[in-house]
Order: structure tokens, then C-alpha cells, then sequence
């Protein structure tokens, strides 16, 4: 029977002591001393230049200037004229071909 006193203290001495581990109070000692930190610079403002230059421009050279020779047309043969230099005429013609109708 000795042996379950033993158990049933031990079951209120954990009750009792997990309590009061829910209501303690905390004593801890702060020094003002900040840790070492990383911080981003701050940004650098700068006011705008007073003249600013215009922007650069390109300007292209003219294009060569091409001399070719003058265009030609064509217009079909030319126009055909009675030859008066053979001795005939128009008129008899199909005498001296020998075309007969």
C-alpha cells in the first residue's frame, strides 16, 4: 500500500507544480546596447542639371546622284512606204508578184 502513496503524491506534486508553472513571473535584466544591424543606405536626392543638351541627332547624306543613258521605247517596226525607187505602183502591184484574184 506504501507504494501507491507514493503514486498519488507524485500525481499532486505534478499537478501543483505544473499550476505554477502557468503563473510565474519573469526577472530579467535589459542593457540599452542595440545589436548589430543591416541596414540599406539612404537615397540620394539630386537636383536636376539646369541646361540639359538636346539629343544627339543623325542626319543622312543625300543619296548618290545615278546618271544612266535615256530610256528607249519601243514602238514596233517602222512604217512602211511604197517603194516609188522600183518603178511600179501601187495599182499593179500583182502584176510583178504574180498574184492574180
Amino acid at each position: 500500500m506504501q507504494h501507491q502513496h507514493w503514486i498519488a503524491a507524485a500525481g499532486m506534486a505534478a499537478a501543483l507544480v505544473s499550476g505554477s508553472a502557468l503563473a510565474r513571473t519573469d526577472v530579467s535584466v535589459n542593457i540599452g546596447i542595440p545589436g548589430p544591424a543591416i541596414v540599406a543606405p539612404a537615397p540620394v536626392y539630386v537636383a536636376p542639371p539646369v541646361y540639359a543638351a538636346p539629343a544627339p541627332m543623325m542626319v543622312a547624306p543625300p543619296p548618290p546622284v545615278v546618271y544612266g543613258p535615256r530610256p528607249h521605247y519601243w514602238r514596233g517596226p517602222p512604217p512602211r512606204h511604197w517603194h516609188h525607187d522600183r518603178g511600179w505602183e501601187r495599182r499593179d502591184w500583182h502584176r510583178h508578184d504574180g498574184y492574180r484574184r
